[in-house]
């Protein structure tokens, strides 16, 4: 908050006056009634502030003077969402070790690429590797919104790599490429029932995306195909009819995106190395509509133990 006051950057002028307008209704509405109306406005002009406006805040003057003391005092030095702060701080402190003590899974590229390259820069600490409940829809899509944070009835904050169940989601698939985990491709797609209708993001929300490519009805709306890919170029073919290539990198996300007008069949990604050879592939098709449903269970009834559990399988 201090930061913002002194920048002293014009192009930060907005963003300040907003900051500073939304900090002072907190502070007089938690001296009144308690709302949560300002509260989420400020947290709002934080997740809207972009990634430029956010380094230059991060190595102004002010905010030197105001982390002076305990840079000065702290042998390893945790920064939350302040990558900028890396390479200004090591130059008047060469000695320091720094990581990210929290920070933007949808940044992670940039900031292994600051782990990998930076010797004074030892990790990464990410919001947030799994869900969890509180902080209620702070990573949650919603279409046509009035507001890019939570709203009635979200519970999870919705901006884990993991969900609640266990299973992974797509961003958990950029940390795997940018970690140089995996070179197989990830094939992603916008949700095309919603293609029309805008979705505010803000910075704990990576691209609204799922695996599939099953949209019936929608025969002919714009698609938009995300690929994850530690390749150099990526291939996307749909029913064997090649659509282009595009380029992966690090300042491209390690994505390619393509749109084009929904079609059922197969969607293929494949991945080149710098030398043109496939490192790897993906697919999607379309599922067809379901002839039957099976249900199983592990056992035919329960006891009245607190511990037991039925389970059923499709």
């Amino acid at each position: 908050m201090v930061a913002l006051i002194g920048a002293g950057k014009d192009a930060l002028t907005p963003v300040k006056d907003a900051f500073m307008s939304s900090f002072a209704n907190v502070q007089k509405t938690l001296n009144e009634d308690n709302s949560t109306k300002d509260k989420d406005q400020l947290n709002g002009v934080m997740g809207d502030i972009t990634d430029d406006q956010r380094d230059t805040i991060n190595i102004s003057e002010v905010e030197d003077s105001q982390l002076a003391e305990a840079e000065d005092n702290l042998d390893a030095i945790g920064y939350n969402y302040m990558p900028a702060r890396y390479a200004h701080h090591h130059e008047s402190h060469p000695n320091s070790v720094m990581f990210g003590s929290e920070s933007y899974a949808r940044e992670l590229p940039r900031l292994w690429h600051d782990v990998e390259t930076l010797p004074y820069v030892i990790g990464n600490f990410t919001w947030t590797g799994y869900d969890y409940l509180g902080e209620a829809g702070i990573g949650a899509y919603h279409y046509d919104p009035d507001s890019d944070m939570g709203m009635w009835p979200d519970r999870l904050a919705y901006c884990g790599d993991i969900d609640l169940t266990g299973y992974r989601r797509p961003v958990s698939y950029l940390r795997e490429i940018a970690y140089g985990l995996r070179t197989k491709p990830y094939i992603t797609v916008s949700r095309v029932d919603k293609e029309g209708h805008p979705v505010v993001l803000n910075h704990w929300k990576y691209e609204d995306v799922v695996r599939s490519w099953t949209f019936p009805g929608y025969e002919g709306t714009n698609a938009h195909i995300q690929v994850l890919s530690a390749g150099n170029t990526v291939e996307l073919l749909l029913n064997d009819k090649s659509l282009g290539k595009k380029e992966t990198c690090l300042h491209t996300n390690y994505a390619a995106i393509f749109s084009i007008p929904y079609e059922p069949g197969t969607l293929k990604a494949i991945s080149y190395d710098k030398d043109g050879k496939i490192i790897g592939t993906d697919e999607l098709t379309t599922i067809s509509p379901a002839s039957k449903i099976q249900v199983f269970q592990n056992k035919k009834a329960l006891t009245t133990s607190d511990n037991d559990l039925l389970l059923y399988r499709n």
